[in-house]
């Protein structure tokens, strides 16, 4: 198996068994664009974007009133700081509340991640 700088034209080949919109790869937060061949094949590319991940701790005493007042306060802030930054968007991890993830979405114009969700990290 070799792994090589990714080209347009993989991208072109790959592009009909993509199965999410393909990103703008010309774009700086793509630090790593590659492609994989087998036999001298294309079989596939993968791509690493530079992101964020954003997490919230509110007390469980504050009334609705002003945790929404808060939220509101830090989404407000969390995007012109990703601005200053250069980045693109910030993911957020909450546990499992419908309601929250309701408000979210109603509110503050989060959507939901295509595919499922997997992170790795360094290894101990």
């Amino acid at each position: 198996m070799e792994i090589r700088n990714l080209n347009l034209y993989d991208l072109v080949l790959l592009e009909k068994d993509a199965k999410f919109p393909l990103p703008n790869l010309s774009s700086n937060l793509y630090v790593i664009r590659k492609s994989l061949l087998l036999n001298d094949k294309l079989i596939g590319s993968f791509w690493t974007k530079l992101t964020s991940e954003t997490s919230l701790i509110l007390c469980p005493e504050v009334s609705n009133l002003t945790k929404a007042r808060a939220i509101r306060e830090v989404f407000q802030s969390l995007y012109c700081e990703l601005q200053k930054l250069g980045l693109d968007d910030s993911h957020l991890f909450i546990q499992n509340d419908e309601e929250y993830v309701k408000l979210l979405k109603k509110h503050f114009g989060f959507k939901d991640q295509l595919g499922t969700a997997l992170y790795i990290g360094k290894r101990n």
